[in-house]
């Protein structure tokens, strides 16, 4: 009996751990079915500085709302300074309970992972972007940039207010971005 019970437990831990097991790469999973297939921007690399970055944890009720901001500033290898302010903006009534929350920037492409995984909200959340030092000289002027919701190979095109960047400048400005729920998110075009 005691050989049973230390099996089942081995196998409850075991699934358990598997079903938590973290997506290393969500973007580069190919999409199935009619879901496009989404490039996300890459980060212009630093030789000293680590592009990821973690905000401060952030309690977020229902009664009040919150924000949560993460700012990660560098030197790229080129010299010039590029950064990335993400901003996720809770109304009151979002969450159904105190929530605490953070952001996580990726450190190789223009996305993050907003936290706790999983936190369907009532109402959407705000999300906006400022990203400067951008390489963004080889997309052609007609490309279109969106937020996109990446899992795996579920991706889906995230309404914004406003989404504007500029080749020249190297920059992307997102207004109002409207999160549903907890998840990795980045910005991309459609191959």
């Amino acid at each position: 009996m005691k050989l049973s019970i230390t099996a089942i437990t081995a196998i409850v831990i075991t699934s358990l751990l598997m079903g938590c097991a973290e997506t290393n790469n969500p973007v580069s999973a190919p999409a199935t079915g009619n879901t496009p297939a989404v490039s996300v921007l890459d980060l212009p690399a630093s030789a000293s500085h680590s592009l990821a970055k973690v905000s401060d944890p952030v309690v977020i009720t229902p009664q009040d709302g919150g924000v949560v901001t993460v700012t990660n500033t560098y030197t790229t290898l080129t010299g010039k300074t590029a950064s990335m302010i993400m901003t996720l903006t809770f109304d009151p009534g979002t969450v159904t309970a105190p929530t605490t929350v953070t952001i996580a920037l990726d450190d190789r492409k223009v996305m993050a992972d907003f936290s706790p995984s999983g936190t369907v909200f009532q109402k959407p959340a705000h999300l906006d972007a400022d990203i400067t030092g951008l390489n963004l000289s080889t997309l052609p002027a007609t490309t279109k940039l969106n937020l996109y919701y990446l899992s795996g190979s579920n991706i889906e095109k995230i309404a914004v207010q406003t989404l504007n960047w500029d080749a020249t400048t190297g920059t992307l400005q997102c207004r109002g971005g409207m999160l549903q729920h907890f998840s990795i998110y980045g910005f991309g075009f459609t191959k």
